[in-house]
């Protein structure tokens, strides 16, 4: 298991390095991304900017969840239900499934350079879906 570990994280995080020693030393323009390596540092890129908004957006869903949970604080009390631990929770393993499918997605292409670009790709993806449901969640608890 320690092996199997090991192993994901040298496909995860060497390329990683990779791509932004890469970065650093060259000016790239991502609309324009002609190589693997280009592309494979604008995917990274872009799956971090919708993660800053997905981290930016729990800090709201979170309040909204603490306020409501106050709103119904006696409710809460009679059935054992803590609404701001149970989102958490959920947050937590929806963030294991987008590892996991990230990884499936990129082990399918084993030891192609396009590996980051899968696996960023579909972080992207996925980032971008959990934020548009938490909006969603967020207007339907404020109405």
């Amino acid at each position: 298991m320690k092996k199997l570990l090991h192993t994901i994280l040298i496909f995860i995080f060497i390329p990683s390095l990779f791509i932004n020693v890469f970065a650093q030393e060259y000016k790239i323009n991502c609309d324009s991304a002609m190589t693997q390596m280009e592309m494979n540092f604008c995917a990274k890129q872009g799956y971090e900017k919708v993660q800053i908004k997905l981290d930016s957006i729990l800090i709201k869903i979170k309040i909204v969840i603490e306020e409501m949970q106050k709103d119904y604080q006696d409710e809460n009390q009679l059935t054992g239900k803590d609404l701001l631990s149970l989102f958490i929770d959920s947050q937590k393993e929806w963030e294991e499934y987008r590892r996991t499918a990230a990884g499936f997605n990129r082990a399918v292409y084993q030891g192609g350079s396009i590996q980051p670009l899968i696996y960023y790709s579909v972080m992207q993806r996925l980032t971008g879906e959990r934020i548009k449901e938490i909006e969603d969640l967020m207007n339907e608890l404020t109405l």
